[in-house]
């Protein structure tokens, strides 16, 4: 236990001996429980205080001592540009940490976007593989067709070369007898074949 200007310490709560001066009661002791506490504002900061327990929970006594002493103006503007500097580095990190989440979504993304291209490629020459193997089919098919084609197209020609073959042969036959006929008539006589 410590004891520093009329109060004594222990640990984070204290207990206050205060001495006040009223002017109708006189002088009065007075036993507050409190805690030492630091305050953040800009005028105060960093500075402890002592205040009453209860303040948390709504039912202050509103007892409040300053254990620091004021700040000089130095210290004032020291602090203020530390905590400006803190600032711009929480800032900082804000937007570090905001850049990195932000490239970890593009990443994904574009990890993402990298298998839905190799799936789809994949698919793609898939298919190109199919149409090939079909195109080839039907190339085979169509050649065999062709060549079919070709053979019963060379055969019509044969048929047909021999029908006018035969029937230039026929006409010549038939016309042959008339032919003998109409010279015999005019007087001159064709030789018969032996």
């Amino acid at each position: 236990m410590e004891r520093e200007n009329g109060v004594t310490l222990v640990d984070e709560s204290s207990v206050i001996e205060e001495k006040n001066q009223e002017e109708s009661t006189g002088d009065l002791n007075k036993e507050v429980e409190s805690c030492l506490k630091t305050a953040y504002t800009e005028a105060n900061f960093g500075r402890r205080f002592f205040s009453c327990v209860n303040h948390k929970f709504g039912r202050s006594c509103g007892f409040f001592m300053w254990f620091d002493p004021p700040m000089c103006i130095h210290g004032r503007r020291v602090l203020s540009r530390i905590r400006e500097r803190h600032e711009r580095t929480r800032v900082e990190i804000e937007i570090e940490s905001h850049l990195k989440t932000k490239e970890d979504e593009y990443a994904k993304r574009i990890a993402t976007m990298e298998e839905e291209y190799g799936k789809r490629t994949a698919r793609m020459e898939e298919e190109y593989a199919k149409c090939s193997a079909m195109i080839e089919h039907n190339m085979a098919r169509l050649r065999l067709e062709l060549v079919s084609t070709k053979y019963s197209h060379n055969d019509e020609k044969k048929f047909y070369r021999r029908m006018l073959t035969f029937s230039w042969v026929l006409i010549v036959l038939l016309l042959l007898p008339s032919m003998y006929v109409t010279k015999k008539e005019v007087g001159v006589s064709l030789p018969l074949a032996p």
